[in-house]
C-alpha cells in the first residue's frame, strides 16, 4: 500500500509539473511576439508578494502589458524542463533570481545571456557562497537590488546594475496616518534572529515608553511566548506588546495600515546579511502610507530626505526622538507618508523598475548581436 501511495505521488507530481510546462507553451503562443528579446525569468521560490514577485513576476506582467516578449519559470520546474523551455522557445535572456538553490542555473540555458539577479547578501552565507560564485561566472550580466552587492556582483560579472527592489502602487484603501491610534510596528523575518538587532530595538521601545503611551506591533516569524516577555521586558504596564506571525503580503500591507510609525532598524557587523538589504519591508510601510524611521544605513540614505518623506537616525535617542514626534504630531505623519508616496512613485515603483531593467536587458542582448554580427 505504501509504495501504491508514493507511486500516485509521484506520478501527480509528475503531472503537475508537466501541466505546468504546458501552460509556459500556452502562453508563449498566445501572447503577441514583440520585436526585442524573448526574456524568461527564473525563480528560487513562488512566495507570493515578496522579493521573488516584486523583482520577476510583476515586472514579467507589466512588460507583457507594453507588448514585450517576457516569461515566469515558476520554481517547480525541474531542470530538464527548464532546459527543454529555453530551447524550444529559442530564449534570448535568462534572468535568475538569485542563486540560493539549484533551481536557477545559468548552464539550464546555454544559447541564452544569462543575468543574476540579486536583491540580498545571501553570498555572506559560507555555504552558499562558492556555488553562488560558479554560477555568476557563466553570467553575461549582474543586477544588485542595493550598492553593496552591486559592488560584489561586480568582481566576477563587468556588466552589473544596481535596482532597488520596487512594488506597485498600492490600491489599498488607507485610513489617514493622521486618524490612527498611536502603534509602533516592526515588521521583520525573525524579530529574536540577530540578538543584537532585538536588543537594540528594545532600548529604542523602552526609551520611547518614558514619554508617551503606544502599542508596539512585531510582525514576524518565532515564538509568541518568547518575543512578548523579549520585547515587553522593563516596559510599563500602559505599554502594550503584540506579536502577529508572519503574514502574506497583501495581509501584511493591510494590517500596516494601523500604524502611526514603522521602523526599519539594521544592524550592520562587517559582511553580513544586512549589508545588502535596500527597502524590503519599507516598500510596504510606504505603500500602507506608515511614515517610516530607518537606520542610516546601506542606501536608505539616497531615499530618505530626513524629516520630508521619512526619518533617519544611528543614535537611541534620535530614534526615540522622531518616533515620539510622529506619535504626537499628526498631521506630520500625513505629510511624510504622503512626500514618501510621491517618492515611491517616481523611483520605486514597478514601471520605473520596469524601464530601468529592460533598457540594461536590451543592451546586453544589442550587444551580443552586435558581435555575433562582426563575426
Amino acid at each position: 500500500m505504501k509504495k501504491i501511495k508514493n507511486l500516485m505521488r509521484l506520478l501527480l507530481s509528475t503531472c503537475f509539473r508537466l501541466l505546468l510546462e504546458l501552460r509556459i507553451y500556452w502562453q508563449f503562443f498566445c501572447s503577441k511576439r514583440g520585436k526585442g528579446p524573448l526574456i524568461l525569468f527564473v525563480v528560487c521560490d513562488d512566495e507570493p508578494g515578496w522579493g521573488s514577485e516584486l523583482r520577476s513576476k510583476r515586472v514579467v506582467d507589466y512588460w507583457q502589458s507594453q507588448g514585450k516578449s517576457s516569461l515566469f519559470l515558476p520554481s517547480k520546474l525541474l531542470s530538464n524542463q527548464r532546459q527543454r523551455i529555453g530551447r524550444l522557445l529559442k530564449v534570448d535572456v535568462v534572468i535568475h533570481q538569485t542563486f540560493v538553490n539549484e533551481k536557477a542555473d545559468p548552464r539550464d540555458f546555454p544559447e541564452a545571456i544569462n543575468i543574476i539577479d540579486c536583491d540580498d547578501a545571501h553570498f555572506n552565507d559560507a555555504k552558499l557562497k562558492q556555488s553562488i560564485i560558479e554560477r555568476c561566472l557563466l553570467c553575461e550580466g549582474a543586477i544588485g537590488g542595493s550598492r553593496y552587492t552591486q559592488k560584489w556582483l561586480r568582481q566576477y560579472i563587468d556588466k552589473t546594475i544596481m535596482l532597488w527592489t520596487s512594488a506597485p502602487y498600492s490600491h489599498i484603501e488607507t485610513p489617514l496616518p493622521s486618524l490612527r491610534s498611536k502603534k509602533i510596528i516592526w515588521g521583520t523575518t525573525n524579530p529574536l534572529l540577530t540578538k543584537i538587532e532585538a536588543e537594540f530595538v528594545r532600548d529604542i521601545i523602552n526609551n520611547c515608553s518614558t514619554k508617551t503611551t503606544f502599542e508596539f506591533i512585531i510582525i514576524g516569524s518565532g515564538s509568541h511566548k518568547e518575543i512578548i516577555n523579549f520585547f515587553a521586558l522593563g516596559l510599563p504596564e500602559t505599554i502594550k506588546v503584540t506579536h502577529i506571525p508572519r503574514l502574506p503580503y497583501d495581509d501584511f500591507i493591510q494590517l500596516l495600515t494601523q500604524g502611526a510609525v514603522g521602523i526599519a532598524p539594521l544592524i550592520i557587523d562587517g559582511d553580513c546579511f544586512n549589508a545588502g538589504k535596500s527597502f524590503g519591508k519599507i516598500l510596504a510601510y510606504i505603500a500602507a502610507d506608515v511614515p517610516v524611521v530607518a537606520s542610516n544605513a546601506v542606501d536608505h540614505a539616497l531615499f530618505f530626505q530626513d524629516g520630508e518623506n521619512g526619518f533617519l537616525a544611528n543614535e537611541i535617542e534620535q530614534w526615540s526622538d522622531h518616533i515620539i514626534r510622529l506619535l504626537l504630531e499628526p498631521d506630520l505623519r500625513d505629510t511624510v507618508s504622503g512626500n514618501a508616496k510621491k517618492h515611491l512613485q517616481k523611483e520605486l515603483s514597478i514601471e520605473a523598475f520596469s524601464t530601468k531593467l529592460y533598457e540594461f536587458v536590451t543592451e546586453l542582448y544589442e550587444d551580443k548581436n552586435g558581435l555575433l554580427c562582426c563575426s
